[in-house]
C-alpha cells in the first residue's frame, strides 16, 4: 500500500484534527471563551477604542429640523498580529526513513509497523508544537483580561524571569490597553465611586470584608461605565476562595441566609460560590491554569534542565468582567492569514514543514497561528486581593 507524505501540509493538518481538542492539561483553559477567534486580514490593524455612550436625541416642534449629533468618542491605536510558532526537530534516522513516503509501496508488516510509528513521530512532534501555542494564545488572553501584556512572560510577582528560554522569541512587549487607573486596584487601598472605600484588609486575614469589597466594585464599575458587574463573572483561584470559607464576616453572612447552621465555622468552596451568585448575583468560575517553562541549570550542574511552573492569572488576582464585555464584537482573538504553501491563506492555526535535500537530511515540522488578543472597551476590574 502507498502511505502519505507525513511532511506534506494537507496531511499535517488531518493529523492535527485527529487530535482531542481539551486534553487534560487544557481543561481549565478559558482565553478564547472570552476572545473568541476572529478572522483579520491585515497584519497591522487599527483599533477604535469605544467610549461607550448613549446619548440623548433633540425635542422639536412639527417645524423643528434635527440638528446632526455627536458620533462615537473613541481612540484609535495601532495592534500589530504577533506570528505564534513554535516547530520540533526530526531526527536524522526518522527523515531519512520518512523522505520517500508516498512514493514506495510497502508490503511486509514489519516495515508496515515501522512505519506506523514513524507517522506517529511526526505526530507527536505537531502536537507538541500545537500545545505551546495553545499555552501561549491563552497566556495573552489571559494579560489582556488583567489589562496589560507583557512578553516575554513574568513571574506570578511581576518580576523579569532572567534565564528565559531561547524559544520564546525575539519581541518584546509591555502593552498597556489603556484602562483607567481605578479598575485595577489592591484590596488594601480599595476607593470606589464617591469615596466610598471596601474592607482595606487583604482577602487572607480572617477579619476582611471580600463581601463589602465586591459592592464597593460593583457600584464603581456601575457608575463608571454604566454596565451592570452583577450577572457576569468573578475570576479567581481555589485558593483564594478557600481564605474566604473561613472568613468571619462571611461565615456571619451565610448564617443569616441560613446556607449554613448557626454553628458552622468553615464554609465549602461550594457553599460559597452558590451563596455568592443567588445573594449577590456574582458568577465565580475558579482558574488555576498553569503553563511551564525550562530552565538550564547552573553550568557543570548535575541537575539538568529545572521545569518552573507559572500561573496564568498570579493567585492573589480577581477579575470582575460585567456581562457583554468579553466575547463579543468588542473582545476578540484577531488571526490573520497564513500564507503559506499548498491551502495557503487560512485564518487560525497552520502548520509547516522544512526539509533539508542535504545530508544529514535535517527537517523541522512546526504549528503556528498570527494572532493578538484585541479589546475595545474597558469595563473589566481587577482587584489584587492580597495586596
Amino acid at each position: 500500500m502507498a502511505f502519505p507524505n507525513p511532511l506534506n501540509r494537507v496531511w499535517m493538518d488531518r493529523a492535527l484534527e485527529k487530535r482531542p481538542t481539551r486534553q487534560a492539561i487544557k481543561q481549565s483553559y478559558m482565553g478564547l471563551e472570552f476572545f473568541p477567534l476572529h478572522e483579520v486580514y491585515e497584519y497591522t490593524i487599527l483599533v477604535d477604542l469605544v467610549k461607550s455612550g448613549n446619548r440623548l436625541a433633540g425635542l422639536y416642534d412639527h417645524q423643528g429640523v434635527p440638528i446632526p449629533g455627536h458620533g462615537y468618542d473613541f481612540e484609535s491605536k495601532l495592534m500589530t498580529v504577533m506570528n505564534i510558532m513554535a516547530s520540533r526537530i526530526l531526527t536524522t534516522e526518522t527523515v531519512q526513513k520518512l523522505r520517500e513516503a508516498g512514493e514506495l509501496s510497502v508490503n511486509n508488516s514489519i516495515t508496515k509497523s515501522q512505519r506506523a510509528r514513524w507517522l506517529g513521530k511526526v505526530t507527536e512532534a505537531l502536537g507538541e508544537s500545537e500545545d505551546e501555542v495553545d499555552a501561549t494564545v491563552e497566556y495573552l488572553c489571559m494579560q489582556a483580561l488583567q489589562g496589560t501584556i507583557n512578553w516575554p512572560p513574568r513571574t506570578e510577582a511581576g518580576v523579569t524571569i532572567a534565564s528565559r528560554p531561547d524559544y520564546w522569541g525575539n519581541i518584546t512587549v509591555a502593552l498597556s490597553l489603556g484602562w483607567p487607573a481605578g479598575f485595577i486596584q489592591n484590596a488594601t487601598t480599595l476607593t470606589g465611586h464617591g469615596g466610598r472605600t471596601g474592607g482595606l484588609t487583604v482577602w487572607s486575614n480572617a477579619a476582611s470584608t471580600p463581601i463589602v469589597d465586591l459592592e464597593v466594585i460593583s457600584q464603581y464599575v456601575r457608575e463608571q461605565t454604566g454596565l451592570n458587574a452583577r450577572g457576569g463573572k468573578v475570576l479567581m483561584s481555589e485558593n483564594l476562595l478557600t481564605y474566604l470559607g473561613g472568613n468571619a464576616s462571611i461565615l456571619e453572612w451565610l448564617k443569616t441566609y441560613n446556607f449554613m447552621g448557626q454553628d458552622g465555622k468553615y464554609a465549602d468552596y461550594q457553599m460559597l460560590k452558590d451563596a455568592i451568585q443567588t445573594k449577590l448575583g456574582w458568577n465565580i468560575t475558579l482558574y488555576d491554569a498553569q503553563f511551564t517553562y525550562e530552565r538550564q541549570s547552573t553550568l557543570g550542574s548535575t541537575s539538568g534542565i529545572t521545569e518552573d511552573r507559572i500561573r496564568f492569572l498570579p493567585p492573589s488576582k480577581v477579575i470582575i468582567i460585567p456581562p457583554g464585555v468579553t466575547g463579543g464584537e468588542d473582545a476578540y482573538f484577531a488571526t490573520a492569514p497564513d500564507p503559506g504553501p499548498d491551502a495557503g491563506f487560512n485564518t487560525g492555526k497552520y502548520t509547516w514543514s522544512v526539509r533539508e535535500e542535504r545530508p544529514p537530511w535535517t527537517a523541522e515540522v512546526g504549528i503556528g497561528i498570527h494572532g493578538w488578543p484585541i479589546m475595545k472597551q474597558h469595563g473589566i476590574f481587577v482587584l489584587n486581593a492580597l495586596a
